[in-house]
């Protein structure tokens, strides 16, 4: 079996502790759902005037969360699909030139 791509979520093999700390706050898989919420406070009316003040966060999805983590995907993979690009055209060339190599002196 092949790996084709492999990353760490560190710069290192292990984050620093406000790194780990971000991290478990907004969790890579979930953070471009995160920053498609909005969050809004809410209160609950009161009817009689004992009650307690109650109150409570709503949140409403702003964007699309797949067109960020697109975003977010091609934004960082950017780099590494033109480098892909220029190492295919790169093997093309030299098996090309390779070939013509060998032609002649099969001759």
């Amino acid at each position: 079996m092949n790996t084709i791509n492999q990353y760490s979520l560190w710069a290192r093999n292990y984050p620093y502790p406000g790194e780990f700390v971000k991290f478990i706050k907004k969790p890579l898989a979930m953070r471009d759902y995160y920053d498609s919420m909005e969050e809004t406070p809410r209160r609950v009316m009161i009817i009689e005037e004992g009650n307690p003040n109650l109150g409570f966060l709503d949140y409403s999805l702003t964007q699309n969360p797949f067109e960020l983590m697109i975003k977010h995907f091609n934004a960082k993979h950017k780099h590494n699909l033109s480098n892909a690009k220029k190492n295919k055209f790169a093997r093309q060339k030299k098996k090309i030139k390779l070939q013509k190599h060998l032609r002649k002196k099969n001759r």
